[in-house]
């Protein structure tokens, strides 16, 4: 799953092809798969920390749970962008 996310963060968001389909939809599409994928990595790496029981892997769980936070924080953001777009596409 890394070698996935480092794809994302290598190829993902700066990646548009040019004359694509709504390049900006496609682009924000892209960066929520990826801050999941991260998110999971992330996830996976708390669940690897508390279940060995070290107080040093306790302490790094609390920069890996406010990383996801913030995480989730940009992806509500982004779907709360993609919902406008799509409404106004709608409604054209």
């Amino acid at each position: 799953m890394n070698e996935m996310v480092e794809v994302c963060y290598k190829d993902g968001p700066s990646h548009e092809r040019s004359g694509s389909f709504r390049p900006r939809q496609r682009r924000r599409r892209l960066i929520l798969f990826c801050r999941s994928l991260w998110n999971q990595a992330l996830i996976q790496q708390v669940n690897e920390n508390h279940q060995s029981k070290m107080p040093d892997n306790f302490v790094k769980n609390v920069a890996l749970i406010r990383e996801i936070n913030s995480n989730i924080s940009k992806v509500i953001s982004l779907y709360s962008d993609l919902s406008v777009d799509f409404s106004n596409i709608v409604q054209q």
